[in-house]
Parts: C-alpha cells; sequence; structure tokens
C-alpha cells in the first residue's frame, strides 16, 4: 500500500512537472491582436488540454515582433508564404493545414479601388499609388505580386508610390479614405459581414490564382516524440468533426488536413518566376 501511495505521489508530482514547461503558439499578424485571442485562444486550450502541457497563445501588433519571436516559440501558425519567408535560421515545418469554410485548403486576394475610381483594368494602375499587405502576407503580397506581374506590371517601376500595410481592414480603410488609389486585401474579408459597409463602397479589379493556405508550423528544435504528438493532436480537427466545430468556432476555418508536401516548394518556385523580393 505505502508503494502505490508512493508511486501515485510520483505520477502526481510527475504530471505537474509536465503541466509547469510552457510551450508557446504564434499567430501571425493578419488580425489586430485582439481579434486574434478571441479566435485562437480555444485552440491553445484545446493543445494544453490534449498535450497536458501548458500552451500560451502569442499575438503579435506587426510582422517584426513575429519573426523576431520565432526563436522562442515552439508553433507557430502563419500562411504558407510567412513559412517560406522566415525560413532563416530556421523554417518550421508545416504539418497541417487550414481547410476554409469553402473547404479549400487555399487563399485569394483581391486587388480593390473606390467604386468611383477611374480605373477599370490592372494596366490602367500604371503610375497610381498602391498599398500591398505586410511583406510576409500570402494573398496580399505574394499573390499579388505574381497577380501584376503576369499583367505586365512591374510594381517596382510602374507604381508612383508603394506601400506596405497590415490587416485587411486597414488596407481597404487607406483605399477608401484616398491615401492609397488601389490595394491589396484578402478576398474573404470582401465577404465578411462586420466589413460589408466597408467593401461596398469599393470595386474589386482584379483576384489573384489561390495560394496554398494557412499552415500550423512546427519549430524544428522540437523533439521528435512532441513533434509527432502535436501533429496528431492539430490533425484530430479534421473538418467538420464535432473537436474542429467547437476549437475553431472563431475562426474562418472548418478544420485542418495533412499538407501536401510540395506547398513551399511551389512558393519557391513561383518566387523565383515573378522576381519576389523579400524586402522593399
Amino acid at each position: 500500500m505505502r508503494y502505490l501511495f508512493l508511486f501515485f505521489l510520483f505520477f502526481l508530482f510527475w504530471s505537474v512537472a509536465v503541466r509547469a514547461e510552457t510551450l508557446f503558439l504564434g499567430v501571425q499578424p493578419c488580425w489586430d491582436p485582439e481579434k486574434s485571442l478571441v479566435m485562437f485562444q480555444e485552440l491553445a486550450d484545446y493543445m494544453s488540454n490534449s498535450l497536458n502541457m501548458r500552451v500560451r497563445l502569442v499575438v503579435y501588433d506587426n510582422a517584426e515582433q513575429f519573426h523576431h519571436d520565432l526563436s522562442r516559440i515552439h508553433f507557430a501558425l502563419q500562411d504558407a508564404y510567412s513559412t517560406y519567408i522566415h525560413r532563416y535560421p530556421e523554417r518550421y515545418e508545416p504539418v497541417a493545414i487550414a481547410v476554409t469554410k469553402e473547404g479549400e485548403a487555399s487563399e485569394i486576394g483581391a486587388i480593390v479601388v473606390r467604386k468611383e475610381s477611374p480605373v477599370k483594368k490592372l494596366q490602367d494602375l500604371r503610375g497610381k499609388s498602391f498599398i500591398f499587405g505586410a511583406l510576409h502576407n500570402t494573398p496580399k503580397f505574394f499573390s499579388t505580386w505574381i497577380l501584376l506581374r503576369k499583367n505586365g506590371l512591374d510594381p517596382l517601376k510602374d507604381f508612383r508610390e508603394i506601400g506596405l500595410g497590415g490587416d485587411c481592414l486597414y488596407n481597404a480603410m487607406a483605399v477608401l479614405v484616398g491615401d492609397y488609389e488601389a490595394g491589396a486585401v484578402c478576398a474573404d474579408f470582401l465577404k465578411e459581414r462586420e466589413h460589408q459597409k466597408i467593401s461596398s463602397h469599393l470595386r474589386v479589379l482584379a483576384y489573384t490564382d489561390p495560394a496554398p493556405g494557412w499552415m500550423f508550423t512546427l519549430a524544428p528544435r522540437l523533439g521528435p516524440e512532441l513533434r509527432k504528438k502535436v501533429e496528431e493532436v492539430i490533425l484530430r480537427l479534421s473538418p467538420g468533426s464535432q473537436e474542429a466545430k467547437h476549437v475553431l468556432k472563431h475562426t474562418p476555418w472548418l478544420g485542418f488536413t495533412k499538407p501536401k508536401g510540395n506547398e513551399l516548394k511551389k512558393i519557391e518556385q513561383l518566387v523565383h518566376e515573378y522576381r519576389i523580393p523579400e524586402t522593399l
């Protein structure tokens, strides 16, 4: 009986010790910090319970903070181009990719102008001012850059002014109030009910091609046992599952699915083909 009691105490103290280690889940800044907390706190709680370890959610004001913190956090929710561009000093491994409400594991961007703008086609943007998203963003920078290059525009030469914005709301407002004559937003932003008033004053000039979507990525310094366990926990949130409906109810996603494995290679090929800069 004494040995059983000692074993129970050992198990109790071991469980507390495991829980005492804090792991950090960072979210690429694509929404304002307050909204990111609402969207992803359930995911951090789910991971804490499933891993029997404390998982703390970390949100950021800007891309520089996020990039700097990649040397400290253990997991990162980031889009595909962010995963590619933040490959130094160490690349995070994507173990799951988010599936949107439309059932797609991809993102689409849109170039918008004010409704009354004289700009009718992409070629009319020559000599105009344009606001992209942050340099690490897939739909608002990577995909938009490709769309412009495919239509014969060189952003470095053909625009009067280039801006690097933030989230979709920031970019949409920058176009709406006239700070820029055109800009990039996520296509999903234009459908969101809370932004309908703003969207109604904007006109879509063109949509980008789909690009690989948001990824759940792991720091390379994580041990193989923990990596495997985290991958299993995240992939349990399959699209349409009850767990996913609860954990991701505040996000634009149905769940997570396993990546095909060629997403970052595709990003790299397009970077070289369309000469997408990593800095401006």
